[in-house]
C-alpha cells in the first residue's frame, strides 16, 4: 500500500540500506546527550519519553525527515510515528 505515492518501509531491522522509494524509520538511533547535543537550539521542539526509568527525546526536525524513530527504551521495543500534517508524535 502507499499514501501520496511513499511506500511503507517494511524492510526487516536488519535490511542493507538500499533505496525503498518510502521513508525509512530511524531504528535504535545514535543517542546524544542534552548537553553534547550543541547542534540542538534551546528553543527546538523535542518530543520527550519516558519508559521505565529511561528517557529519551527526539528533536522534531529529525522526526520530520524520518517520521518514525523505531527505538528501545527502558527494556521495551517501542515505535514512535510523527504526523507532518498536524505535528504531533
Amino acid at each position: 500500500m502507499s499514501w501520496g505515492g511513499v511506500l511503507i518501509d517494511a524492510r526487516a531491522n536488519d535490511a542493507p540500506v538500499i533505496s525503498c522509494r518510502c521513508i525509512p524509520a530511524a531504528v535504535n538511533p545514535e543517542v546524544t546527550g542534552a548537553d553534547e547535543a550543541d547542534w540542538l537550539k534551546d528553543d527546538d521542539i523535542v518530543f520527550g519519553i519516558g519508559v521505565n526509568g529511561e528517557y529519551r527525546a527526539y528533536p522534531r526536525r529529525i522526526m520530520e525527515v524520518r517520521e518514525t524513530v523505531n527505538d528501545t527504551l527502558g527494556d521495551r521495543d517501542l515505535g514512535n510515528p510523527y504526523c507532518t500534517l498536524c505535528g504531533s508524535a
